[in-house]
């Protein structure tokens, strides 16, 4: 288990600029986009199963041989989404990422797009 960090939950919003191709309107330019915290954010959970072997023969001095295997299975992973993959997931399924874009018009380029840490299936 891991706790969202207390920067993923309350950073305050910083704004930057990025270029975007927005796939609606055809249309590329800078855009503005916010960066802060999610506070909606749950723990993330892995079920993790490790195992290691070494063998060392005293036939052959210095040589060691070693297998290791690892699965790591992530439920509620946080992460973040790039500006521009926002907008394009936006304009392919019309999901939750819409409500991240500020659009004026339909027709006009966003005037601004929201980035925050979420929680993704894994």
């Amino acid at each position: 288990m891991r706790a969202p960090s207390l920067f993923n939950l309350y950073a305050g919003d910083q704004s930057t600029i990025s270029t975007i191709f927005d796939p609606q309107t055809g249309l590329q330019d800078n855009i503005p986009q916010v960066n802060g915290g999610n506070r909606d954010l749950e723990p993330e959970e892995a079920d993790t199963f490790t195992f290691g072997v070494v063998y060392t023969p005293q036939a052959v001095p210095g040589l060691s041989l070693s297998i290791d295997y690892y699965s790591i299975e992530i439920q509620d992973a946080i992460g973040a989404l790039s500006a521009q993959q926002i907008v394009n997931n936006c304009f392919q399924s019309g999901g939750a990422e819409c409500a991240l874009v500020t659009r004026p018009d339909p027709n006009a380029l966003p005037t601004e797009i929201r980035i925050a840490s979420a929680n993704y299936a894994g």
